[in-house]
């Protein structure tokens, strides 16, 4: 199992009812997937389904149980609608790439109070078919290989530390 050529085709699939291919997403962009894959690891976290952060001082953020068993990273996400009769509160889709490299959507309701001192995020899969993904999530391709090239873009702007042997 190679991780780059499954990242490879994971993306080709993802992208497979745009008219972008994946040679024209390597062309285009510049993509560099054996970064992408490292950055997936790098940056994987686990996925509450409930989660509050509080930005004041002397108080505790709220971890609930993980939505699932792996952990992910966020590569995409697109606000679904804002249109709640709660202003400060926002749902998106997200997908995000589990350590084995299986690709998730997840619904996300972000609440943010007026002062900007805490956000509540409340998270649900929806699927982890991968023929369901592209009705689940609106992937715009030109959004969708920017966001994987900021992703490869910052895990190359992270000094890797070296030993003088």
């Amino acid at each position: 199992m190679n991780r780059k050529y499954d990242l490879q085709n994971l993306i080709a699939a993802l992208l497979s009812g745009h008219k972008m291919s994946l040679e024209t997403v390597v062309t285009r962009a510049g993509l560099n997937f054996e970064w992408i894959s490292q950055a997936l690891q790098f940056n994987a976290e686990t996925i509450y389904r409930f989660r509050m952060d509080n930005n004041s001082e002397n108080t505790c953020d709220y971890l609930s149980e993980p939505v699932l068993k792996h952990r992910g990273t966020l590569v995409y996400s697109y606000t679904d609608s804002t249109d709640f009769s709660h202003p400060d509160a926002e749902r998106r889709m997200e997908l995000w790439f589990l350590d084995d490299l299986t690709p998730v959507v997840i619904s996300a309701v972000e609440f943010t109070d007026a002062d900007n001192n805490y956000t509540v995020v409340y998270r649900q899969v929806r699927t982890r078919n991968l023929d369901e993904i592209p009705k689940e999530i609106n992937i715009v391709p030109s959004k969708f290989v920017a966001a994987l090239q900021a992703l490869s873009d910052a895990f190359r702007a992270v000094p890797i530390p070296f030993q003088e042997l």
